[in-house]
């Protein structure tokens, strides 16, 4: 997996019992973004994308996979500033 760095902005934090799972999207400059996915678990994924429409498609079909788990939107975090 790639390092992400650059700048977060927002994380969405899904639960279902004790399992939780996190999607991080981070932006690079320009167009280019990361989603991170940590969860469930010691799971963890990167997707990369060179545009925000193509982020964003496969943000939610990622959340509609965790809610057909089980999985409920517990928190939306943003940076402070």
């Amino acid at each position: 997996m790639r390092e992400a760095f650059g700048l977060v902005e927002s994380a969405w934090f899904f639960r279902r019992g004790t399992q939780t799972v996190r999607l991080v999207r981070v932006g690079h400059g320009g167009s280019r973004l990361s989603l991170l996915v940590d969860g469930p678990g010691s799971s963890r994924m990167a997707h990369h994308f060179d545009d925000h429409l193509a982020c964003a498609i496969q943000q939610c079909e990622i959340e509609r996979q965790l809610a057909a788990r089980d999985f409920w939107l517990e928190h939306i975090g943003r940076p402070r500033g």
